[in-house]
């Protein structure tokens, strides 16, 4: 720490990438992020580029560290349009699809404290739309899903792609899940367009996974005899595996 805390040995880029390495590998200490946080809070960062102002949020989600404080005052920084000279706007139409879904992936889990932050996601990927790819749609939809975030007609726009589409992985297929079937946001459209590709990979599903498909095809009065019957083949399959079965897995069923 010592050649860190040395402010004129580092520059602010450089301390990303440090930062970014550590993230990447899962590693770095206690102290060294609390280290970024109290950097953060003067205008140590505030000349970034936008890739490297986004890294660094996008690194504390990645070993699930950071004080509230610390990302309402990211959130108050990102939002803001400035004409100071060498300031870079954060988060402005020029952002990258990349780091939108970066900020959003950053922010799912506490969507409803940081609206504004998809609210302004959503204007840039709707302002994109025919240029985005499948996996970025599919990308963005398990961001708004897990948020509880983004419009109707966001979801309603992602769907009709995402369903003309020849041939999807199982991860596309996954996530799609996540973002339209567990978070109950897609169309009974998209609800019918997912169920026999759910079946196909069904016993790819987890336990936990397998439950929140059953309830939402259920909440949703879509559940065919087909489905239930493969989703409780497969869920009693997995129970009987009583080495491997976790008690979050039967608190779930």
């Amino acid at each position: 720490m010592f050649t860190i805390k040395k402010e004129s040995l580092i520059t602010p880029k450089g301390l990303v990438r440090i930062m970014t390495h550590f993230a990447r590998q899962l590693e770095g200490s206690k102290d060294f992020y609390l280290y970024i946080e109290h950097m953060f809070y003067s205008d140590y960062f505030d000349k970034l580029s936008q890739d490297d102002f986004i890294s660094i949020a996008h690194n504390f989600y990645m070993v699930h560290t950071g004080s509230v404080s610390f990302f309402k005052q990211y959130a108050a920084k990102l939002l803001v349009v400035s004409s100071e000279k060498g300031y870079v706007n954060k988060y402005d139409e020029s952002v990258s699809t990349y780091n939108i879904l970066r900020i959003m992936q950053t922010f799912s889990e506490v969507g409803p404290t940081f609206a504004d932050i998809f609210s302004q996601s959503e204007y840039y990927l709707l302002k994109r739309f025919e240029q985005l790819m499948i996996e970025e749609l599919i990308c963005a939809s398990v961001c708004f899903g897990i948020s509880g975030q983004g419009s109707k007609l966001l979801f309603a726009m992602f769907e009709k792609p995402i369903m003309r589409a020849r041939e999807l992985k199982f991860a596309n297929i996954k996530d799609a899940s996540i973002g339209f079937i567990m978070s109950s946001r897609g169309s009974n459209e998209m609800f019918g367009f997912m169920e026999p590709l759910i079946i196909q990979h069904i016993d790819r599903f987890s336990l936990i996974e397998k439950c929140y498909i059953l309830s939402n095809y259920y909440m949703k009065g879509l559940l065919s005899k087909t489905l239930q019957g493969e989703l409780e083949r497969s869920i009693a399959g997995r129970l009987k595996n009583t080495k491997e079965v976790n008690t979050e897995e039967i608190a779930c069923v």
